[in-house]
């Protein structure tokens, strides 16, 4: 029996093939925009929270919308897709933040796309965001505020300062961003003068951000890249211990939290900044949840990704998420990817302190989940043989 597809208009052959071909480029175009303004709105600070942000999405995803309804699915794919949309909509109404829905909106809308012209978008709004965000510090326009905390692993008090409403850990973050996207773009062939202009702009940005967590994952993704661009053994050993990355972050992240009475933990938890003790009173506090429990920001500081998802988005989102980049890993793996693994590796890192991972406008990494929303092999090929048969 052949394989059933669903696609979402139907076509007569012969002249309406340049027509299709025509309208395919301008859905893309539009998605392409759609991307590079809520990557842009991000980096210049603007959240879920915000109005503009909000409407900008709302625009922005009639953009998504248009390309994934012209796209054609095979079954699996296509139930794969329907379920990722409705789970973004139970979390908008669970969440009340646009947060979920966009992402799968932006993985949705890729699908079918060059993920290296999705990332180059990607890596395009962020170099374009950083420099607004420097230009309009220096014009007034954003204010740029001044507050102290106690920095547990330091021991002593901290100045660091917020750029028009966001820390400046997201801004040092936004400038790691543009380095790791460089060296996947690149494909692993990142040269000296380029190791060398980010470790100077990883130390000039911490002076400004006053970020360790962007300071160390700077460094150490420079060590990470390095190491396996220029030594096989180093980059053979990676690949193979790929897949153990995530299922031990995410060890790290629940056992520590939920033993936290434990004196090393506790120690551990200095260094953390008391990130560990946040986690372990969320764990304590909310029980299991299908859905989640929406955002809980005003009770405490959620600054770790896999318990922030498991809290706030529940059972559901949580197992999609983390089981589909496990899966992702060890594809990756067997295809002996080890820039993608790089990429992901990073991010994967970066979530046990910080809290954007689910945001795909924040983490690029999530990008790569794409294939997965795509049909088998065999199935792609045929829906190729038809459309071409479509476009005579």
């Amino acid at each position: 029996m052949p394989t059933s597809y669903y696609p979402c208009r139907h076509e007569s052959r012969g002249g309406v093939a340049v027509s299709r071909v025509s309208n395919t480029s301008v859905v893309d175009l539009l998605y392409y925009a759609f991307l590079f303004t809520v990557v842009l709105l991000s980096t210049l600070g603007l959240t879920a929270g915000s109005r503009l942000y909000v409407g900008a999405v709302a625009l922005g995803a009639l953009f998504a919308v248009s390309r994934i309804i012209t796209q054609r699915y095979d079954g699996r794919s296509f139930v794969a897709i329907v379920l990722l949309a409705v789970l973004g909509v139970i979390e908008l109404i669970v969440s009340r933040r646009v947060t979920l829905l966009l992402t799968a909106l932006l993985l949705i809308g890729a699908r079918g796309l060059d993920v290296r012209t999705v990332l180059g978008t990607f890596l395009a709004a962020k170099v374009v965001g950083l420099i607004l965000v420097a230009a309009f510090v220096a014009m007034g326009v954003f204010g740029v505020e001044q507050y102290s905390y106690y920095k547990m692993g330091a021991g002593e008090y901290i100045t660091r300062v917020w750029i028009n409403g966001s820390s400046t850990t997201t801004l040092h973050l936004s400038f790691l961003t543009v380095w790791f996207l460089y060296f996947y773009l690149r494909r692993g062939r990142a040269g000296a003068v380029a190791y060398v202009a980010f470790a100077a702009g990883n130390l000039i940005m911490y002076r400004l951000t006053g970020s360790y967590l962007g300071l160390v994952l700077g460094y150490g993704s420079m060590v990470l890249f390095l190491l396996a661009q220029v030594w096989g053994s180093f980059r053979r050993l990676l690949v193979r211990l790929s897949t153990w990355i995530l299922p031990l972050l995410l060890l790290f992240s629940l056992g520590t939290a939920i033993a936290f009475d434990n004196a090393v933990v506790s120690e551990l938890d200095r260094l953390f900044q008391g990130r560990i003790y946040y986690d372990h009173y969320f764990l304590s506090n909310y029980p299991f949840s299908l859905f989640g429990h929406g955002m809980l920001s005003d009770e405490g500081n959620f600054d770790n990704s896999y318990v922030f998802v498991w809290v706030c988005y529940g059972a559901v989102t949580f197992a999609i998420l983390f089981g589909a980049m496990q899966k992702r890993m060890a594809q990756l793996k067997a295809g002996s990817d080890w820039v993608a693994i790089c990429l992901i590796a990073v991010y994967l890192i970066a979530g046990v302190s910080e809290s954007f991972y689910p945001a795909a406008a924040v983490n690029p990494s999530l990008f790569l989940l794409v294939p997965l929303l795509m049909p088998s092999t065999m199935n792609e090929r045929r829906l190729k043989k038809r459309e071409n048969i479509d476009g005579r």
